[in-house]
């Protein structure tokens, strides 16, 4: 009987858990308004309507963007509010959430310190704005160095589940997934493909020689080679550029080819060397390893990994490392890599969007397989 009981009092606490969620009532839409399947909704740019056709003609009901991003009628998507045209109103989510006004809270700005960040945060990626929460109201979250927690007002944290803290949202996130890294070895079948993404590099003017020397030629007078697929996407901290080229010649080998970004990356020969270089607002960082004259194509790698620090090597293990004063991430460039805007043979090219681990990047560099995903983290601080 006591059994039964308990099971009863289960049951009646489950039911009672049930949140009765309002039901959303569609309004009235024309066919206009619904050519692309979704419109703005009018006064609140981080809502939109997602129309259904009927009988009658057509409906739509209210959607939300999740935050901090506006709807943009332009691509009929959300967007990061300052990659709209006319601008974006980060402020519209705030109705969403009864908290106090981020005005009520003192102002937190740690950028340049890679082991901390704000929240609540208002400096989101965009092409305007490279900050990963760096900026924000209150007092500062300060990440342990396995990202397994974090230490707020003098008390520590652990994330939850298993979790990791991640510093781009200033938050615990379950531990991440990662993409393989793009890797263009330009095999004969298939030689403008990636491995393992069926991602697709644009060889411009650059020749394709799949048979002979699997690889493209650029003259250095023509169209570059470039990557399209990187112009919307971002690489925050931790991540890797390398490549295989012969017979360059002096001037830039990669760039991401476009002034008017918040940070740049380019790799340019000069006599000897190869020299990498990384702008942004906050200054400038050059790394320099000799160029491999003997024995046909070399690699060169540049990694930046979890602490911040950037190492650039080639393939006889020569290396710079250094640690900028400041948060140097290629957010908010679109990425327009292009590879050949000075003559040279490319043989191999491969692009990551997580730190390699040393090994890895040895590995790649001594004619390898493109660098794994990162071990998972310990949980514990």
């Amino acid at each position: 009987m006591r059994c039964h009981l308990l099971a009863l009092v289960a049951t009646l606490s489950v039911a009672n858990a049930f949140v009765d969620y309002e039901t959303i009532e569609p309004v009235p839409a024309t066919e206009e308004q619904c050519i692309g399947g979704y419109f703005p909704f009018d006064g609140n740019q981080c809502k939109y309507y997602q129309c259904e056709a009927t009988n009658d003609g057509f409906q739509a009901y209210e959607r939300w963007c999740m935050k901090p991003l506006n709807f943009d009628p332009e691509t009929c998507s959300c967007q990061w509010p300052n990659n709209i045209d006319g601008g974006g109103d980060y402020a519209c989510h705030e109705d969403d959430f009864e908290t106090a006004p981020v005005t009520d809270l003192e102002e937190c700005n740690v950028r340049g310190e890679f082991d901390k960040c704000c929240q609540p945060c208002i400096s989101y990626p965009s092409k305007d704005d490279p900050g990963d929460c760096t900026q924000g109201f209150g007092p500062p979250y300060t990440i342990w160095a396995n990202f397994s927690g974090y230490t707020y007002c003098g008390e520590d944290f652990f994330c939850p589940n298993d979790g990791v803290f991640d510093r781009q949202t200033c938050t615990c996130i379950s531990e991440p997934w990662y993409v393989d890294c793009y890797f263009f070895p330009f095999w004969p079948e298939t030689p403008l493909e990636d491995e393992t993404n069926s991602g697709i590099i644009s060889n411009g003017e650059c020749t394709i020689r799949p048979n002979d020397r699997s690889g493209i030629e650029c003259s250095g007078e023509g169209e570059p080679a470039h990557l399209d697929m990187l112009q919307k996407q971002w690489l925050g901290r931790g991540w890797g550029i390398g490549f295989a080229v012969d017979n360059a010649a002096d001037g830039v080998l990669v760039s991401n080819g476009n002034d008017d970004v918040p940070s740049s990356i380019e790799f340019k020969k000069e006599g000897d060397n190869v020299i990498a270089t990384l702008t942004a607002d906050q200054g400038t960082v050059s790394l320099s390893v000799p160029y491999i004259m003997d024995g046909g194509a070399k690699r060169y790698f540049l990694w930046m990994d979890n602490d911040g620090y950037i190492i650039f090597q080639n393939q006889d293990l020569d290396e710079e490392i250094t640690s900028p004063p400041f948060t140097w991430a290629l957010d908010g460039t679109r990425l327009p890599l292009q590879f050949g805007q000075t003559a040279g043979f490319f043989t191999d090219i491969v692009v990551c969007y997580y730190p390699p681990s040393g090994q890895g990047a040895v590995d790649w560099v001594f004619g390898g397989p493109a660098p794994g995903v990162p071990t998972s983290y310990e949980n514990k601080k």
